[in-house]
């Protein structure tokens, strides 16, 4: 769990953006007083957004498999360990919605 968590919390995911007709990928501004857990929330977030809404390029992407990998990775621990803190939790997760 704290390689994990300090794996976002030293390398969160960045957010894709248009600028000058291009997309580009750039570093989230984050509040350095914001509590990691809130951190942690928002890069959860950002990698859920990249993995179903972003990685669209023009002909200029550059695949980082091994950094997308240790993100996801280190998302689904900190979920994983999250969901043990509450049975409640746990048990309305594994619900179908």
């Amino acid at each position: 769990m704290e390689e994990a968590v300090n794996y976002l919390k030293n390398n969160p995911p960045k957010i894709q953006i248009f600028s000058d007709g291009n997309l580009e990928w750039k570093p989230r501004v984050r509040d350095i007083n914001q509590p990691l857990i809130n951190k942690l929330s928002l890069s959860i977030r950002d990698v859920r957004n990249n993995l179903f809404h972003g990685g669209k390029f023009n002909g200029n992407y550059k695949e980082d498999e091994s950094r997308n990998y240790i993100l996801l990775k280190s998302v689904i621990v900190v979920l994983q360990e999250w969901l043990s803190l509450n049975d409640t939790v746990k048990e309305n997760f594994k619900n179908d919605i």
